[in-house]
């Protein structure tokens, strides 16, 4: 008897001692498993990484390299730790902004693929006259002008004055530039009884009728008695080609696309409707849409935008305004980002007399008007004698006294200065209409300015995906 229940004690105790071993090594089987996985998942993670870096320096190269993948696929390897980046940055077809990155990162026996669609969010539009205007010309009345002018149309003044072998720089009745003057068509006078401008350096155009020109006369045409010289005879050669706009349409609507994509739309909350108007007082009223610090950026307004007399606007970002833009007088608008900003308005810009804009370092501030929406309601060039005042009746762009260190441009609109106005900057719009006794003044700083669809500039990511 004893010796079956010792017999008995001794399969439990075996059957227990399996039971241990197999639960034992079922925890060792468990520890390991989740080593493994942890081991693959910290390696599957630094793949990820790995694939991130190639990323980066992708986008690093494209805002260093000028050109960088421009027309052809570029395809590099990347040493990342112990890893490894195999790198593809592909023009995107019809876009020269835009570019597709893949990398596939590796670490060990691990990989993991990121595809990414980046975009250059900076344009460099290269202003570099005082005053460039489309083929409805421009019109330099009683004014002068400090740089260079160049018109797809025609250029006119109206009077060429001249005092000690120079242009006239005092009293009235003056149409005179200081630097050289370009047209695609005519450079002539505005009515009857007029002379033309007075340009001191060079003259070129398809017709030299009415003016004075102290550097060389150039013409494909016989040059007109009516415009002298005082420097050399005409030379026989082509008129100017055409000039592009500085900004594209593409380039308006890749701006209003970053907006709607990324930007905010402000809403009062003060009415039902759709239509939003933006009050900039220095209050916190609900259609102030830059509060108490009247800082605006990265935003739609659906309605106007009205600065009221006396008031600070600071600009951190692109704006889109779908109405108007008021600047009362004596505001100052200024800028907050380290990049050129855009304003876009896509009806008229008003800039009231003692309107000073300011720049951050090479960071300018530009604003154009869509103004008419439609191009195809333009009125055509009207022919010589007389060009037709019709065209500014609604400008797109009115600029009073004391406006500098800015940028206006209007692609299908009329850009108009009124009278006893200071304006230093660039002006640049189908249209330029200069009234009695103004001046402008050319930043030559301008040519090299930098503007930004984004806060930052630069290459940036618009979309990104982990296949």
């Amino acid at each position: 008897m004893k010796s079956k229940q010792g017999f008995a004690a001794i399969l439990i105790i075996f059957i227990l001692g399996m039971v241990s071993i197999a639960v034992a090594s079922g925890l060792i089987l468990t520890g390991y498993n989740e080593s493994q996985m942890a081991r693959s998942g910290a390696s599957g993670t630094s793949a990820y990484y790995v694939a991130n870096s190639g990323v980066e320096d992708a986008i690093y190269k494209l805002n260093t390299l000028s050109g960088y993948a421009a027309s052809s696929t570029v395809t590099y390897a990347l040493p990342v730790a112990t890893g490894n980046a195999s790198v593809t940055v592909k023009p995107v077809a019809g876009n020269t902004k835009q570019r597709t990155i893949d990398s596939i990162g590796t670490m060990g026996p691990y990989a993991s693929r990121l595809h990414a669609l980046v975009e250059n969010t900076s344009v460099k539009p290269g202003f570099e006259f005082a005053i460039q205007g489309g083929t409805n010309g421009v019109e330099i009345n009683n004014s002068k002008i400090d740089g260079d002018v160049f018109s797809n149309g025609y250029i006119r003044g109206n009077q060429a004055a001249i005092k000690n072998g120079a242009c006239k720089d005092t009293g009235t009745g003056l149409a005179w530039i200081t630097g050289s003057a370009s047209a695609v068509d005519t450079i002539g006078k505005i009515d009857t009884n007029d002379t033309g401008p007075c340009i001191m350096q060079d003259a070129i155009a398809a017709h030299l009728t009415e003016c004075y020109v102290f550097g060389t006369r150039t013409s494909p045409n016989t040059v007109s008695t009516n415009c002298g010289g005082s420097v050399s005879p005409p030379v026989d050669s082509p008129a100017p080609t055409p000039a592009p706009m500085p900004l594209s349409d593409s380039d308006i609507q890749s701006i209003k696309s970053y907006l709607k994509n990324k930007g905010t739309t402000f809403s009062d909350d003060a009415d039902l409707t759709d239509i939003d108007d933006c009050i900039i007082d220095g209050t916190s009223h609900a259609k102030n849409c830059g509060g108490i610090t009247n800082t605006i950026g990265n935003i739609i307004i659906t309605g106007n935008l009205v600065v009221n007399s006396n008031n600070i606007l600071s600009i951190s970002g692109p704006v889109w305004v779908k109405g108007s833009i008021t600047f009362n007088s004596h505001v100052s608008v200024s800028i907050t980002a380290t990049t050129g900003q855009i304003v876009i308005t896509d009806q008229s810009l008003t800039s009231s007399s003692n309107t000073a804009f300011d720049h951050n370092g090479n960071a300018y501030l530009l604003f154009i008007s869509t103004y008419p929406v439609n191009p195809s309601t333009t009125p055509t060039p009207t022919p010589i004698p007389g060009p037709s005042s019709a065209f500014c009746d609604t400008p797109a762009i009115t600029i009073s006294s004391n406006t500098e260190n800015v940028l206006f441009f209007a692609p299908s609109g009329c850009a108009l200065i009124n009278s006893n106005a200071k304006f230093k900057g660039s002006l640049v719009a189908e249209k330029v209409k200069i009234t009695n006794n103004s001046e402008v003044t050319y930043d030559p700083n301008l040519v090299n300015a930098v503007f930004s669809t984004s806060q930052t500039g630069g290459w940036q990511i618009a979309s990104f995906s982990q296949l």
